[in-house]
């Protein structure tokens, strides 16, 4: 049977059924979006594609949306960031690596050390 004889193939598959299914899928497509930018910043700062004053001012503002974005999903089914990064399959070291400590590698700790 070929594929044109099914219509069903051709119809358009919805993640969500009501507007608070829909809010959910949201909330975590601007999680995974947020996660993996700042993947992305991490190693084009590494590479040494943006200005260290690029990178603090990109790294600073994606941290706070990070934090905004993860309390929208965190709840049973995602209680830590882990959860949400093993079932979604991101591959984000050095994002998470930003997340744990909480700041650009740029900006010294408390100790005057870079986050290296």
């Amino acid at each position: 049977m070929s594929d044109s004889n099914r219509p069903e193939l051709f119809e358009d598959v919805k993640l969500f059924r009501n507007a608070r299914e829909r809010e959910k899928y949201d909330n975590m497509a601007d999680l995974y979006a947020v996660i993996n930018t700042l993947q992305n910043l991490e190693k084009a700062y590494i590479r040494d594609c943006v200005t260290p004053k690029e990178y603090t001012a990109a790294c600073s503002k994606l941290l706070v949306q990070y934090k905004a974005a993860f309390k929208q999903v965190q709840g049973d089914e995602f209680p830590n960031v882990e959860g949400f990064i093993k079932k979604y399959r991101l591959d984000c070291p050095a994002a998470m690596e930003r997340i744990k400590e909480d700041r650009p590698i740029t900006i010294k700790d408390d100790k005057g050390n870079t986050s290296n």
